[in-house]
């Protein structure tokens, strides 16, 4: 059995230069954050959140920023990206949609 340890070694080895992103919707901004995985942060931004038609551009306002941030750096989106965290300001429902508040 494999020890913890030894565990955390094999996954930085396969983690290796991978970054993740950050994003928490609020209010009036959309935060978001491009880190290493190890959590050093690389770069921060904000996009304004659109509310209108009940907040129908968030999401796509947020991925066009992301997409568009990191091919400024030079980073390829499905090689380098390991996850993406998302906070968001209300319950999130069984069906994988929020209400938001």
């Amino acid at each position: 059995m494999e020890t913890r340890r030894q565990y955390i070694e094999r996954k930085e080895e396969n983690t290796m230069g991978m970054k993740c992103i950050g994003v928490d919707i609020g209010g009036t901004s959309v935060k978001i954050g491009l880190f290493e995985v190890t959590g050093e942060l690389l770069d921060k931004w904000e996009v304004k959140t659109r509310k209108e038609e009940g907040g129908k551009y968030i999401l796509p306002d947020v991925a066009a920023s992301i997409k568009s941030r990191i091919s400024e750096k030079g980073i390829d989106l499905k090689a380098e990206i390991e996850g993406v965290g998302l906070g968001v300001p209300g319950p999130v429902l069984p069906d994988g949609t929020w209400k938001c508040v």
